[in-house]
């Protein structure tokens, strides 16, 4: 009978488990990615917009999660034409031979309040590791993720080395996604 309890439980706890994992999809014109940079002292700021992707989640058991995020590298705006015309060009983005830039959950795990995800950054087909601190706000059909990040903009070939150019980015998101 113990193990009849056992397998009971078993089944019980599984089922909650799927249900609690939602399958959710940004949206893209209620959620943002911007960026800033130094240069020539000066920060300049800009987003980058397209968003689109999937996302599995479990805010129960994080690291049944799965986040897979896309944007579109033509859609980077810094409020200068000319800046972002030249941004588009092959010695930046690319953004004809490489025109998205990929984001993929490797691991998420819970901190308390916060989530901790590891994944990796495709821009201008260079693949790099980061760990993101994510927050979330559960809504009724919604689910908001924020967080930041910096990258070296040199390790995923994003312009030259440069006295005036810093090679940090900082980068902020905002990505509410709904089921």
């Amino acid at each position: 009978m113990n193990k009849v309890n056992l397998l009971v439980i078993l089944l019980m706890v599984l089922g909650l488990n799927a249900y609690a994992q939602a399958s959710l999809k940004p949206i893209p014109d209620k959620s943002t990615v911007t960026f800033k940079i130094k240069n020539s002292g000066i920060n300049v700021e800009g987003k980058i917009g397209g968003l689109n992707g999937n996302i599995q989640w479990n805010a129960g058991n994080a690291s049944l999660s799965k986040i897979e995020l896309q944007a579109s590298s033509s859609s980077i705006q810094t409020g200068v034409n000319a800046r972002d015309n030249h941004l588009k060009k092959e010695d930046y983005f690319d953004v004809v031979k490489f025109p998205v830039l990929d984001f993929k959950s490797t691991g998420i795990s819970a901190q308390g309040k916060e989530y901790s995800v590891q994944g990796i950054l495709t821009i201008k087909g260079k693949s790099k590791p980061i760990a993101v601190v994510v927050r979330t706000t559960e809504y009724t059909n919604t689910t908001l993720f924020e967080g930041n990040f910096e990258i070296n903009r040199l390790d995923f070939g994003i312009g030259s080395s440069s006295w005036i150019l810093s090679d940090l980015v900082k980068i902020n998101f905002s990505i509410l996604a709904s089921k």
